[in-house]
C-alpha cells in the first residue's frame, strides 16, 4: 500500500548516479551522502574525522554541510536527509552535553566532581581531561574558548569545584573535625589519632597540627579572606590554637599557680589531680617533680619553649631543688 502511495508520486527508488538527469554536483552530493551513510553504518554515528584514511575526502565535506547549514544555504532537501542519518549540527555541544551527563553519574557514584586528571569512563570518553579543560576555559587560559555562563551555572548546580581541590579538602576536614568534636566534647586531636574505632580519616590529627602551624602564618602573611574565614569558622568549635603539649603544660602551670596562691609552698600532695583537655585526670606532684627534672636542663641548652616555661615558673618563685634537698634543708633549719 505505502508502495502504491509512493508509485503515484512518481517516488524514484532506485537512482543511478552516473546515468540519472541530475546535476553534476547533484551527483557528488549525493555519492558523499552514500558514503556517509556507510560511515554511519559502519561506526554507529556521523562523525567523521578531519583526517579518514578509508575516504579522505568525506570528514571535508561533512563541515561542509554544517558550515551551510549554519549560514543558511543547505537545502532543505539535503538538510532532512542528513537529519534522517542522526547528523549532528553541532558536534561541540553534542560532545559537552555528553561529556556532563558522565560527570552526573561520576558525581552520583563517588559523591563529589572530583575526577582525577586520568580517569576514563566505561565506554572511553576521557572524562579527567574534559573536566581539566572545562576549569581551563572558566579561567580564560590561552588557547581555550570561552566558557557560557549557561555551562557555568549547569555545572555549579551539580557541586563542581572551580577552585583548587584543595579548598574543598579543607571543608571536608572540617566537617570530620565537627563530627569528632561532637564525639569527644573537644577538638584535641592528636597526631597519633588512626580512626581505627570511628570512620574518621586517620590524617585528621596531621592536618589539625598543620592548621596550628601554618593557617596563622598565612593570615599574617597575606591578610586572605578566606583563611580570616578559616579561623572563625574553627573559633566556632572551640578551636584550641596551641597544641596538646603547650595546652596541657599551661594548664598545669595555671593549676600550681593556683596552689601557690592558696598554701604559700610547692609541696603538693600526690593525691591532687588535674583535668587536662576531657582526657584522665593527672596528678600535679607528678607533674612538678617533671618540671625539676627537665626544664632547667632544657633551658641551659638554650631551647626556647624551656627558656620561656623556666621564666615563668621563676615568676611564681619556683623551688628547683628536689624534694629530698629540701628535706634535708627544713631538718637543719
Amino acid at each position: 500500500e505505502r508502495e502504491e502511495m509512493l508509485e503515484s508520486l512518481d517516488f524514484v527508488f532506485q537512482i543511478d548516479f552516473y546515468n540519472a538527469d541530475l546535476s553534476s554536483n547533484q551527483k557528488k552530493w549525493d555519492e558523499a551522502f552514500e558514503q556517509l551513510y556507510l560511515f554511519k553504518q559502519k561506526h554507529g554515528h556521523c562523525e567523521v574525522p578531519a583526517v579518514y584514511d578509508e575516504n579522505p575526502e568525506l570528514g571535508g565535506w561533512v563541515r561542509a554541510q554544517r558550515s551551510k547549514h549554519n549560514n543558511g544555504t543547505l537545502a532543505e532537501n539535503r538538510l532532512e536527509r542528513l537529519t534522517s542519518l542522526e547528523f549532528t549540527w553541532n558536534p561541540h555541544e553534542d560532545r559537552w552535553s555528553e561529556m556532563f551527563e558522565h560527570l552526573k553519574e561520576y558525581k552520583d557514584k563517588h559523591g563529589n566532581c572530583m575526577v582525577p586528571d586520568a580517569y576514563v569512563t566505561e565506554n572511553g570518553m576521557q572524562l579527567g581531561s574534559w573536566v581539566r579543560t572545562v576549569k581551563a576555559c572558566r579561567r580564560g587560559t590561552k588557547g581555550k574558548k570561552e566558557l557560557s555562563e549557561e555551562k557555568i551555572t549547569q555545572l555549579s548546580k551539580i557541586g563542581f569545584l572551580w577552585d583548587n581541590v584543595l579548598h574543598y579538602n579543607w571543608d571536608i576536614m572540617f566537617e570530620d573535625l565537627k563530627r569528632f568534636k561532637e564525639s569527644h566534647s573537644h577538638c584535641m586531636v592528636p597526631q597519633s589519632f588512626n580512626g581505627m574505632s570511628s570512620d574518621l580519616p586517620s590524617s585528621l590529627g596531621n592536618w589539625v597540627s598543620l592548621q596550628r602551624g601554618q593557617l596563622h602564618k598565612k593570615l599574617e602573611i597575606t591578610g586572605n579572606d578566606m583563611y580570616i574565614d578559616r579561623r572563625e569558622r574553627l573559633d566556632s568549635l572551640g578551636f584550641v590554637w596551641e597544641d596538646v603539649k603547650t595546652k596541657t603544660w599551661n594548664i598545669m602551670f595555671d593549676a600550681l599557680k593556683k596552689y601557690k596562691d592558696e598554701h604559700g609552698n610547692f609541696k603538693v600532695p600526690t593525691t591532687l589531680t588535674v583535668n587536662v583537655n576531657g582526657t584522665k585526670p593527672q596528678s600535679l606532684s607528678n607533674w612538678v617533680w617533671l618540671q625539676r627534672a627537665t626544664v632547667s636542663e632544657k633551658a641551659l641548652e638554650n631551647d626556647p619553649i624551656y627558656l620561656d616555661r623556666k621564666c615563668r615558673l621563676d615568676e611564681i618563685s619556683f623551688v628547683w631543688e628536689k624534694d629530698s634537698v629540701i628535706q634535708v634543708q627544713n631538718w637543719e633549719k
